[in-house]
């Protein structure tokens, strides 16, 4: 069975954890594909999206399905739980290829890395990262878990913790993307849910 906390590691079999954050920018680089099944101990470079572009189709399924299963859930509303209460429909959120590049790379580190965490070793967060991919945001939250087989096992434990559960219905969130990578203890999902900031003004 699956256990959640917010905002620090969880080391246990099978875990999940949420992190949120705010603020708005960019870069990028070029490097050979690793994949999203073999640790390489090495950092993997949170800008660079070319690593992202041959994903498994198995591992692309399952993060579909839990955008899927997602959207289900925030149509219907749902109860999250002591202290976060019944939280009523919201609109569905958008898959967005860089939020699902910034998640599949902090998959893939935590497998290279063998961590499991919304801080890198080296302290980024989720919104250092988004920011990497060039999505400009005024609000960002992040899951994380490992251990899970399925979308709708990780879904489930998440849907346990109220916080995760207040992240994944909050309908400030309009964007969604979804990584996953295997870690010695199974799958590692990383699910970031965030709103784009509104454009500058041209000028007059």
């Amino acid at each position: 069975m699956g256990r959640v906390a917010l905002f620090f590691l969880c080391v246990v079999t099978l875990m999940a954890c949420g992190d949120v954050s705010r603020a708005p920018v960019v870069s990028h680089s070029p490097r050979p594909r690793v994949s999203n099944t073999v640790p390489s101990n090495s950092p993997i470079n949170a800008a660079d999206c070319s690593l992202t572009n041959a994903w498994p189709e198995a591992s692309s399924a399952q993060e579909k399905t839990l955008v899927t299963l997602l959207n289900r859930l925030r149509r219907k509303g749902v109860d999250c739980g002591e202290g976060a209460g019944w939280r009523e429909p919201v609109a569905d959120v958008l898959y967005d290829d860089k939020l699902s590049c910034a998640a599949r790379l902090h998959s893939l580190d935590m497998s290279a890395r063998n961590y499991v965490d919304h801080a890198s070793p080296e302290g980024a967060r989720v919104g250092v990262r988004v920011r990497s991919t060039g999505f400009v945001y005024s609000e960002v939250g992040e899951n994380i878990a490992e251990g899970f087989t399925s979308a709708e096992d990780v879904l489930q434990a998440w849907l346990e913790s109220p916080g995760h559960c207040e992240n994944m219905m909050a309908g400030v969130h309009s964007h969604v993307g979804v990584g996953t990578a295997q870690g010695k203890a199974g799958t590692l999902w990383t699910l970031i849910l965030a709103k784009p900031a509104p454009e500058a003004p041209g000028p007059f």
